[in-house]
């Protein structure tokens, strides 16, 4: 059988905006994955699908990376180099999530198409597949000069699969998937595409980057502490003060200006419900998704109400995916 080069979705269970002061997250892995595909007739969902189309992208940055290294490296291998390359970046992304209905944004598609990039064109120049240097180049692409950069949070959980808790300043991340039982939180897209609330809803990250400028030291502390508390939850597997944390959590981003209505209104609306302990908007401005903490399984009248009101299930119940790689 042919092996297909793939990478998960990802969104973040807790940690959004500490992540960019390098405080601790979790950030979990689902499908649909996204992949890649180098047939010529393969229609890509994507506007912009081939690798490192877009110059500024995450991808689009360490194409042109690859390229100076690659006129660095030698006159001897520069030809070669660059042909393997062109090889490379010809290929096309697929996102079976946008296929399907479920999402525009918001769960990884730039990070994914980095790592892709990155995966194709490491043997080619000799660079190390450790997460954390994966994570470094990154970092030193996508930094501004005055400017709060992206965490890089999703890219290591993304090459890495599972459910990651992430602490920066040990750089270390531990896998949270066998610590306890995922399946009573449930992961809803905000931005499909097939609704026209959600294709509205989209809050670009780098755009909200650009304006974010960084946590003051006691709003620091205050979302550490959140965060100490939801591990303490998870590691404790005791789903209610995990559940009462993400809405703490999202209590303090509110006070901060960082969450838009829709997702105040939409975990509202969740809770409502007696079967719900907790819910969450999660990424830029808390907008991308909802992850939603219940009892047992999320009853269907409540998953049916919720895509009423434009939201998608992504996944009932976490189950972590491989990270990004060669899969059958």
């Amino acid at each position: 059988m042919t092996k297909i080069l793939s990478s998960p979705a990802k969104t973040f269970i807790i940690g959004e905006y500490l992540a960019t002061a390098e405080g601790q997250c979790v950030v979990a892995t689902t499908g649909p994955r996204f992949t890649l595909s180098q047939e010529a007739n393969r229609v890509s969902t994507f506007e912009n699908s081939v690798l490192g189309s877009v110059a500024e992208s995450p991808a689009g940055l360490l194409k042109q990376w690859a390229y100076q290294a690659a006129a660095a490296a030698g006159e001897s291998q520069v030809g070669p180099l660059s042909e393997k390359l062109d090889q490379v970046f010809q290929a096309q992304m697929l996102d079976q999530g946008k296929e399907l209905g479920l999402f525009s944004g918001g769960f990884g598609a730039s990070s994914s198409e980095f790592l892709l990039s990155y995966y194709l064109i490491a043997p080619h120049l000799g660079l190390d597949k450790n997460p954390w240097k994966v994570w470094a180049l990154y970092r030193e692409l996508t930094h501004r000069a005055n400017e709060v950069s992206p965490s890089g949070a999703d890219i290591l959980a993304q090459w890495r699969g599972g459910i990651q808790f992430i602490d920066f300043q040990k750089r270390s991340s531990l896998d949270l998937s066998p610590v306890m039982d995922w399946s009573k939180i449930s992961i809803f897209s905000a931005t499909s595409p097939s609704t026209a609330l959600g294709s509205a809803r989209k809050v670009a990250t780098h755009q909200n980057l650009a304006q974010f400028k960084g946590l003051a030291h006691r709003d620091h502390e205050r979302l550490s502490e959140i965060v100490e508390q939801a591990l303490e939850a998870i590691f404790g597997a005791n789903l209610r003060s995990l559940g009462s944390a993400l809405v703490r959590y999202a209590d303090a981003l509110a006070a901060l200006g960082l969450e838009v209505d829709s997702a105040r209104a939409d975990r509202e609306f969740f809770m409502q419900f007696k079967e719900v302990m907790g819910a969450k908007g999660a990424g830029a401005m808390l907008a991308d998704s909802l992850v939603v903490v219940s009892e047992g399984s999320l009853p269907v009248s409540i998953i049916e109400k919720a895509e009423a009101r434009g939201l998608k299930l992504v996944s009932a119940g976490i189950f972590p995916e491989f990270g990004t790689g060669l899969f059958r």
